[in-house]
């Protein structure tokens, strides 16, 4: 028997609890660092991308397999994009400007050189090892070459900005700053 129920209003008391529990071994209650997620292109599930998105666009092809005998929801479904080809992917961006202290609260747009829009951006933050502004976007797959121009409207700016391949750093690489 298993017992199902909903907790979202629990959320800090529950953080409390967890706070006050690894006290006793020097613990503490923490969230993936955010400058880390997005070096290593370890993506958030609504932040990064949705029920909108595939495998394909956000770059976890390997992880399907079409061609087992077994059958599950979706397979035609991912059959037929694989074979039609993607029309949007997530990218790295690099970007310029002053280093980026607040992960965006909604997504950014993305535009081309021509000030077409070809996506959106989900996190960005300055990254102190690259001394650069980085995030992670989904844009149109025409603009998803490194190195191609692209343009980010940020609540304070428009910012100049350039595709780069993911990861920054493997994720099971050490990261030490030291």
């Amino acid at each position: 028997m298993s017992c199902i129920f909903r907790i979202e209003k629990k959320g800090d008391e529950l953080f409390e609890i967890v706070h006050e529990a690894v006290k006793e071994f020097n613990g503490a209650v923490i969230a993936p660092n955010t400058i880390r997620t997005i070096e290593g292109g370890l993506l958030s599930y609504q932040s990064d991308f949705g029920r909108e998105h595939n495998p394909f666009t956000i770059g976890l092809d390997r992880l399907v397999d079409l061609d087992q005998d077994i059958d599950f929801i979706g397979k035609e479904a991912l059959k037929k994009i694989k074979s039609e080809g993607i029309s949007e992917k997530l990218v790295g961006v690099e970007i310029d400007g002053d280093p980026i202290q607040k992960v965006p609260e909604n997504f950014w747009p993305v535009f081309d050189e021509n000030h077409k829009k070809i996506g959106r951006l989900s996190r960005c933050f300055f990254s102190p090892r690259l001394k650069k502004n980085i995030g992670l976007a989904i844009i149109d797959i025409n603009f998803v070459e490194p190195g191609t121009p692209l343009v980010i409207e940020s609540p304070k700016a428009h910012l100049n900005a350039q595709v780069h391949e993911l990861p920054w750093f493997p994720a099971e690489k050490s990261t030490n700053l030291d």
